[in-house]
């Protein structure tokens, strides 16, 4: 009920119940300091100093995102005094167009004074989008139309009580549009995003005497190219190989490359990690994964090993066809059995242990061509 009534009370505001004072802030948004993510500004037209009581941000991403991304708000310090909330967001059609809006509002009941000096950026917040949700699409900083559907979907920054919004000039920046109309009028500033490349696998195996190496990413449309680095010891690596993004326009791809003879390399564990680089130079590394050369012919690893709650079984089967793959405790009894069909290559299948008391383990794959086990242990 409180909550309402402080909506209530911006509306009233917004109507003119409340005196407006002269306006003096514009907003504006640019790429933020992690992935798929923005900062919003704020900038006065003159000086000003008080309270910061009311404020409201609106992002609006295209409706054809789906399913529709979820954001998260953090303040810059200099404002984390207010409180905020993300509105219930909308899907409604902006100009014409469908779209997902997001509208966070905020307010404060103390004394804490901010000053604005006279044509000065001061960055307000950071909202990041979590996966899965934009590619590549364009985000606009917006003040709909008399607030949208919601009718509260507006960019409005209040100090003491007072508007202070410049209606006719509510965004700036690179593409800023704004209407004659004010707040009755669609005005916003648009920014592109896009997220880096994730890796949604990757395996490391050992294949004769080379490691072989497969990875499946998504968001590959910016990539570059991959760098395979390799390490003796786990913690110092160096590139080995490179392998240039496919540049087919798809999302998802999958890769594969071959480190070879690594069996001359004098070791009994090599480890491998990957650098993913952007278009623009950015870079992700994968997580890390080690070769096992004690283990001759080896074509089944677990990952991760200890394991927790959820591991991934990892079989390069040499052929098709059913296969059973058994879980036992350190007695030998049998303590779990999945059936399931292998295709020839690698084949990957999610375990979870976690119901399983802690201990020794050894899973063992029997079928497509294939009759090994492996050791693991589970940890609480």
């Amino acid at each position: 009920m409180k909550k309402f009534y402080i909506i209530s009370a911006f509306i009233l505001s917004f109507l003119g119940v409340i005196a407006q004072d002269a306006p003096i802030v514009s907003f504006t948004m640019r790429v933020g300091s992690v992935p798929s993510s923005v900062k919003i500004f704020i900038k006065a037209a003159s000086a000003r100093s008080g309270v910061v009581t009311q404020t409201l941000l609106t992002l609006t991403v295209p409706g054809s995102v789906n399913p529709r991304p979820t954001p998260v708000i953090t303040l810059a310090p200099t404002f984390s005094h207010l409180a905020q909330t993300l509105n219930a967001p909308t899907t409604e059609v902006v100009n014409g167009t469908s779209t997902h809006v997001f509208t966070f509002f905020s307010a404060y009941a103390g004394t804490v004074t901010n000053s604005l000096v006279q044509d000065t950026e001061y960055e307000f917040a950071e909202v990041r989008f979590d996966y899965p949700g934009i590619q590549d699409a364009q985000l606009r900083l917006a003040s709909l139309p008399d607030g949208g559907s919601s009718t509260i979907s507006y960019l409005l920054w209040e100090m003491g009580g007072n508007n202070v919004t410049n209606p006719t000039a509510v965004t700036y920046g690179t593409g800023s549009t704004n209407s004659a109309s004010g707040f009755s009028g669609y005005s916003f500033v648009p920014l592109s995003v896009v997220l880096p490349v994730k890796f949604l696998s990757f395996f490391a195996v050992r294949n004769g005497e080379d490691a072989r190496l497969t990875w499946n990413v998504e968001n590959d449309q910016q990539n570059r190219a991959f760098e395979i680095e390799r390490s003796l010891d786990g913690r110092n690596f160096t590139q080995v190989n490179k392998v240039s993004a496919m540049g087919n326009g798809r999302s998802q791809n999958s890769y594969e490359a071959t480190d070879a003879r690594i069996t001359n390399l004098g070791k009994k564990a090599v480890y491998y990690r990957i650098k993913q680089i952007d278009l623009n130079g950015e870079f992700v590394y994968s997580p890390i994964r080690t070769v096992n050369l004690d283990a001759r012919g080896a074509s089944v690893s677990l990952f991760p090993n200890p394991v927790r709650d959820l591991t991934k079984l990892v079989i390069d089967a040499n052929g098709e066809g059913k296969a059973s793959i058994v879980i036992r405790d350190a007695s030998g009894k049998q303590v779990q059995m999945i059936n399931t069909r292998l295709v020839k290559g690698m084949n990957q299948q999610d375990l979870n242990l976690g119901r399983l008391p802690g201990g020794s383990y050894t899973v063992t794959v029997l079928g497509g061509a294939l009759n090994e086990s492996i050791k693991f242990t589970k940890i609480n």
